[in-house]
């Protein structure tokens, strides 16, 4: 166990968290856009993933506040759009699991913004393709580019 640093700030010893890693920079990471308390990054599969920097589990999680909640709220909008236009797709999947049993498997909470077409049958988290780090990049910049084009956060 490790005592988390400043980007997952609790305090309390946790044990290492992918997510917290990916904040601090300890590992590759294809970032889409980051604020003060939150960061959106290319997830394997190259959709995007919303996060908190602070360390939180999951929704139930008291040290997920009210701040946080509404940024992550307001992003997930903007990402959305974003999405919509990047991938030329019609709609998007909008998930979180909060708990083993809802099928979570990093335990740090994070929302997927997951590009969708009709038929596609793509709600298969945890069994997604892993891309190469090249083609995260590319959709990353992608996502980053119609994001950058839109007018200020407002939703």
């Amino acid at each position: 166990m490790r005592a988390t640093s400043e980007a997952g700030v609790s305090g309390e010893k946790e044990r290492s968290c992918t997510f917290c890693d990916i904040v601090q920079e300890k590992l590759p990471v294809s970032k889409i856009e980051e604020t003060d308390k939150i960061i959106v990054f290319a997830s394997l599969s190259g959709y995007p993933l919303i996060a908190p920097k602070k360390h939180v589990d999951n929704v139930f999680d008291e040290r997920l506040d009210k701040e946080v909640v509404h940024e992550l709220a307001e992003m997930e909008v903007r990402v959305a759009r974003a999405v919509r236009s990047a991938f030329s797709v019609d709609a998007v999947n909008i998930i979180s699991a909060n708990g083993k049993a809802a099928g979570q498997q990093v335990n740090h909470y994070h929302i997927h913004i997951m590009p969708r077409t009709a038929n596609d049958n793509q709600i298969k988290l945890g069994k997604e393709v892993i891309l190469p780090r090249p083609e995260l990049d590319l959709r990353a910049d992608l996502v980053k580019t119609r994001l950058n084009e839109q007018l200020p956060p407002h939703v």
